[in-house]
């Protein structure tokens, strides 16, 4: 099970005697900050969902800082100065 609407980034696993099951939840990319909510326990992030015929897999690709790693590289903001805005791009040497 794969659902969104609770802004968090997290995956559950449980095993039975039967299978094994699994949740995740997908994260956000909104603001962690609105002015409707005190303190939100929210994460940026989003899931990927990897298939190949009757297997699949789920990555969870968390933005902390406003910086994320996806395939061994470093995307994110940059600080342009002291007091300039930030700006995205790929921080990968």
């Amino acid at each position: 099970m794969i659902h969104g609407h609770t802004h968090r980034l997290g995956a559950f696993y449980h095993r039975d005697i039967n299978d094994t099951h699994a949740a995740w939840e997908n994260g956000c990319l909104c603001s962690l900050n609105p002015d409707y909510v005190t303190a939100p326990d929210w994460q940026h992030g989003w899931s990927v969902v990897w298939s190949h015929r009757d297997y699949f897999h789920v990555e969870q690709v968390a933005v902390v800082k406003g910086r994320y790693n996806y395939h061994g590289k470093v995307y994110g903001r940059k600080r342009l100065s002291p007091t300039a805005h930030f700006k995205v791009e790929d921080l990968a040497p």
